[in-house]
């Protein structure tokens, strides 16, 4: 069967994961992570047959190396996709196999992408590929996690030479806003290609309020089970993200989370 087509970006931006086969393992101690950003670092900055500096390969506005797999999201400069990620995959495989005195594949399948075609989406996919480390458990904070691209945008405003393109996120955001961001505790789902931006939790304790008609939202957990749920799910169709809904109504994660699926649910 022929491989399925890869879909073209409208803004030349694209979401790529890359996986270890069978999940395994891509990082095991410090110098394979640098030696994989090294590789990045060579896509943005390349240097030709005489070592002098060349026109970036692409745009690299946000990663994070996970240790079994890698999130990105670059834009290719006058190049397919696939010339741009496919090296990088080589090369750290061939690195991969000789250290550890391994063959045959090691990443899983081909990459996967899937195009960002509109601004709502960077903004999700930003956020979604920086809080991963914390969504998985390991640290508390984005701040906190040493291999992903918040640090780039964390240092100095005249830094140069860095794998990641700041300026694209900063001349549309700002440096405050973007760390509000990536600081809100959310629930994006970035594998499939629903581009909303979830609220911010400002915006949902004004839904909260108004399904509340007035009474204190303080009260929403108390209140009989019928009522509650009818509050949670109308909130929850609005976009409200299930830790951010289970912080400002005191309701507890698992009954939300039972709740976000009911709202979901195709209607009858």
């Amino acid at each position: 069967m022929a491989r399925k087509a890869r879909r073209h970006s409208n803004t030349g931006i694209y979401h790529v994961m890359l996986r270890g086969i069978n999940r395994q393992d891509l990082f095991h101690e410090e110098s394979d992570y640098l030696f994989f950003l090294e590789r990045l670092h060579l896509l943005a900055h390349p240097k030709n047959e005489k070592n002098e500096p060349a026109s970036p390969l692409c745009d690299i506005y946000a990663y994070c190396l996970m240790t079994n797999h890698v999130y990105l999201m670059l834009a290719p400069r006058e190049r397919e996709l696939s010339d741009v990620v496919k090296p990088l995959a080589i090369s750290y495989a061939r690195y991969y196999n000789t250290k550890y005195s391994r063959c045959g594949y090691l990443f899983q399948d081909r990459f996967k992408s899937e195009p960002v075609d509109d601004f709502n989406y960077v903004v999700t996919l930003f956020r979604y590929i920086h809080q991963n480390p914390v969504k998985a458990g390991i640290v508390e904070t984005v701040e906190e996690y040493p291999w992903s691209s918040w640090h780039d945008y964390l240092s100095d405003k005249g830094r140069v030479n860095t794998i990641t393109e700041t300026s694209f996120m900063l001349e549309q955001i700002g440096m405050d806003d973007l760390c509000r961001l990536v600081s809100e505790s959310v629930d994006d789902d970035c594998s499939s290609l629903e581009k909303v931006v979830p609220p911010t939790d400002l915006e949902v304790t004004e839904m909260l309020l108004e399904e509340c008609h007035g009474m204190p939202i303080e009260r929403i957990s108390s209140l009989p089970k019928q009522d509650r749920d009818k509050i949670l799910i109308s909130v929850l169709k609005k976009g409200a993200g299930i830790r951010q809904l289970c912080k400002l109504s005191a309701v507890g994660f698992s009954v939300i989370r039972r709740l976000k699926n009911v709202s979901i649910s195709p209607s009858p």
